[in-house]
């Protein structure tokens, strides 16, 4: 590696939950939109649900790595610094043992927030939904989170209350 080109260019980490179903197409587009918007990045992916990885691995005979593993081999190639992005909805478990496992490996970190973080996150999330809400005039519309018992299962009930105060009652959130 040029000395140098690093700093330009970390390498991107994108830190999603993990699926065992169709949802694996969702992360294939978001890795080509952010190969699009950052062609001179080397684009990684980790994995941090400890079930849907040991899933996988079992069922699929395939790795899906863990942010730790994903740093260690970073770290391995000189790599002093990466980028890494959750996909998480809220700040959750997840999320903070994302963080942790950041902390202790050997590469230093800027790590991205989930999707809804801010009352200006929840204010776009309400506005992207807006095409599809109204789609369905007629008809209820249900947004299903994963859910969380962590002290950000708020975020989910603060959705539904700016999606109703839109839309009415029409618009509900819940959780598995």
């Amino acid at each position: 590696m040029k000395k140098g080109v690093e700093i330009m260019n970390p390498p991107i980490v994108m830190a999603a939950f993990g699926t065992t179903s169709r949802a694996m197409d969702t992360y294939r587009h978001i890795d080509a939109q952010v190969k699009t918007a950052f062609p001179d990045r080397e684009i990684r992916w980790a994995y941090t649900s400890r079930m849907v990885r040991a899933h996988v691995r079992k069922h699929c005979n395939a790795a899906m790595p863990h942010l730790r593993q994903v740093l260690d081999d970073l770290h391995g190639r000189g790599h002093r610094w990466a980028v890494v992005q959750s996909l998480h909805l809220v700040c959750g478990h997840e999320f903070y043992r994302l963080v942790a496992e950041a902390d202790h490996s050997g590469v230093r970190t800027s790590i991205g927030m989930p999707l809804m973080c801010s009352v200006e996150d929840f204010q776009l999330m309400v506005r992207s939904l807006t095409p599809l809400v109204e789609k369905h005039a007629d008809e209820a519309v249900v947004f299903v989170g994963h859910g969380t018992d962590h002290p950000a299962w708020c975020a989910y009930t603060a959705l539904q209350y700016m999606l109703q105060a839109r839309f009415g009652r029409k618009a509900h959130v819940g959780v598995v």
